[in-house]
Formats: C-alpha cells, sequence, structure tokens
C-alpha cells in the first residue's frame, strides 16, 4: 500500500507547530485539538496493549531456532541491492529461497 504524501509545509509552520506542542496551547492561546475526540477511549486502550505486548508474546512462543530462522530471513530481504527491492521483495525472496517453503493461500475466482 502506497504512502499518502503529508501536505507540504514550509519551515515557519513545522517550528510553529514544535512551539506549540511544546508549551501544550496554540500561539494565539486556544487549547490544541484533541487527537483522540470523537473515539471510543476503550478501544484506544486496547490497541495500545495489543501493540506493546504483541511481539514479546510472539517472541515467547517461538524456540531459538525459529527465531534464528526469522532473523536470517529478515537479513537476507534487508541486504537486497536496491534494483532488487524494486521489483517487489517478496517476488526476489521467493526467487532466491529466502522465505523459504511459505505456503501462500490462493486469491479465491
Amino acid at each position: 500500500m502506497p504512502k499518502k504524501s503529508a501536505p507540504k509545509r514550509d519551515f515557519m509552520e513545522v517550528a510553529r507547530g514544535i512551539v506549540e506542542q511544546a508549551i501544550g496551547e496554540q500561539i494565539d492561546g486556544a487549547p490544541l485539538e484533541d487527537r483522540n475526540a470523537g473515539k471510543d477511549q476503550r478501544a484506544i486502550a486496547r490497541g495500545k496493549l495489543g501493540g506493546l505486548k504483541g511481539g514479546n508474546a510472539r517472541a515467547v512462543k517461538l524456540n531459538a531456532e525459529q527465531r534464528k530462522e526469522i532473523a536470517v530471513r529478515a537479513a537476507k530481504v534487508r541486504w537486497l541491492k536496491p534494483e532488487q527491492k524494486k521489483t517487489s521483495c517478496l517476488r526476489v525472496a521467493f526467487s532466491q529461497g529466502i522465505l523459504g517453503s511459505i505456503i501462500l493461500p490462493r486469491p479465491h475466482s
């Protein structure tokens, strides 16, 4: 999924935003906009909790050999040449045998 580009802001807009975050209010004295306004606070807490424990819970379930295999595959993909990265990391990883015997589900027709 391609990343959405942020609107271009000049140096003064960025500086103003930093100052407003630091002082906790807008330059004109108005309160800052609440980023969580209109969201369910319980859902926010659950999402944060899941994010905090997810990687650790997975690591506990894996044995040392499985963790090493995952790390080796990740390192191989990480160090692909730039021209290989342009042609889909997944396709290159399969062609070089980096991903091993992972079976991907076929799309429904």
